[in-house]
């Protein structure tokens, strides 16, 4: 009987659903066919990567916004609404890259499936902090020392946000 019931807990582990991933790439000039080429470059390798996992049901990859809406979109936080409005069914895990990210999924997919399933607001990336008022001041304004503990999201190395941080950003 024991081993019944280790037996069931096994095909349960096994089957048990793994988070979805959207990955959103935002491009530097939407109107240059250079830009536009890295851009479709970045989106087909996620792409490719997660179908030689096998993991195309749950990859899923995007423009950070339309052509026509770049540049009232420039700004990340006024394109997460249409981000949430894209998102596939059961995502978990929204990605933010630029054209110029690169994305190893065989090491990003297995980090994302052993995160913590929590409810609380996350996101995952590479800090950047402000030597002297430099890029900060764009968030708070360029009085004070913020700058020098606020680490603000390395877009080039790309971010991941779960959806309570995207409905946290979008409020």
């Amino acid at each position: 009987m024991k081993l019944f019931i280790l037996l069931i807990q096994l095909l349960h582990f096994c089957k048990a659903e793994k988070p979805n991933v959207h990955f959103f790439f935002r491009t530097a000039h939407p109107d240059v066919e250079f830009h536009q080429k890295r851009l479709t470059a970045a989106k087909e390798s996620v792409l490719s990567q997660a179908k030689a996992l096998s993991s195309q049901d749950r990859v899923f990859a995007d423009e950070l916004e339309k052509r026509e809406d770049y540049y009232s979109h420039f700004l990340v936080v006024n394109a997460l609404p249409y981000v949430k409005e894209r998102l596939k069914e059961n995502t978990a895990w929204i990605f933010i890259g630029e054209e110029t990210t690169r994305v190893e999924l065989e090491f990003l997919l297995p980090y994302i499936d052993n995160l913590d399933k929590s409810h609380e607001p996350v996101i995952i990336g590479r800090p950047l902090f402000d030597q002297e008022i430099t890029i900060i001041h764009h968030f708070f304004g360029s009085s004070g020392s913020e700058y020098k503990t606020f680490g603000f999201p390395d877009y080039e190395a790309g971010f991941l946000i779960n959806i309570p941080m995207l409905n946290a950003l979008i409020r």
